[in-house]
């Protein structure tokens, strides 16, 4: 299905059964639409996301990027940051579902940040900065560092290299989010080095998809060794294990 023949009706009732019921307004709908012409728009450009038409965006990665709400992960008022945010998956969307999120994506491509910030401003989001920073970097700053209710990371790496990379910058009492398939799990070795606690695994499926979905949810419980995050490159060589 191409970009002329979507219909909105039909993408609304499959968020609103993916998402329980929950009732969705037709205009968040035609956001989700915009979005995904503005990233068919800019992958001309800048190799954003592998796009295998509408149908599949949206199974594959709307549905996907707000199981984050389906699981009731986040209320829709806190300070959110999405590390390696790429073409905006999941932050773009979670920010359209849920618009009164403070929102900060950190990618380290200046020609991706160039689209986010186009999209961004299409899409007349409000109280989003996009980041053109390396995350090691960010959460060594006082001025990021333990400053986010949640963190959000997909499709970026290994489950303790990723984590290494969020839990430096959320608050004591604030989560990471880390959106994995359901074999992937948490070391008990990186949680305790980086001061949190699992306090849930949530998978779900996605119709049409093969592989199950799952969330690894991790509670800050104490503040972050400043040893963390190591130097650029550290935690993708060496992640924290056992």
């Amino acid at each position: 299905m191409n970009g002329s023949k979507i219909n909105k009706y039909e993408a609304e009732n499959i968020i609103s059964e993916f998402l329980l019921g929950r009732n969705i307004h037709l205009t968040t709908v035609e956001k989700v639409i915009h979005y995904y012409k503005l990233l068919e728009l800019w992958n001309n450009r800048v190799n954003l996301i592998s796009l295998h038409g509408w149908t599949n965006f949206l199974k594959e990665h709307i549905l996907d990027s707000i199981s984050i709400l389906k699981c009731d992960l986040i209320k829709g008022n806190e300070c959110l940051c999405d590390i390696g945010s790429g073409g905006g998956l999941p932050a773009v969307t979670i920010k359209i579902f849920a618009p009164e999120l403070n929102l900060v994506m950190i990618e380290s491509k200046k020609k991706k940040v160039n689209a986010l910030m186009d999209m961004v401003c299409e899409l007349k989001l409000k109280s989003v900065v996009v980041l053109n920073e390396r995350v090691e970097c960010l959460g060594a700053r006082e001025e990021w560092r333990e400053k986010f209710d949640v963190a959000t990371i997909r499709a970026l790496g290994k489950t303790e290299e990723v984590l290494e990379y969020a839990m430096p910058l959320v608050k004591i009492g604030g989560k990471c989010v880390l959106y994995k398939t359901e074999t992937e799990n948490i070391g008990t070795a990186a949680l305790e080095a980086l001061g949190g606690d699992l306090i849930g695994l949530y998978d779900y499926e996605i119709e049409g998809l093969k592989k199950r979905r799952r969330l690894i949810v991790i509670r800050k419980r104490k503040e972050t060794p400043n040893g963390f995050p190591r130097k650029v490159g550290i935690a993708k060589k060496r992640p924290i294990t056992l």
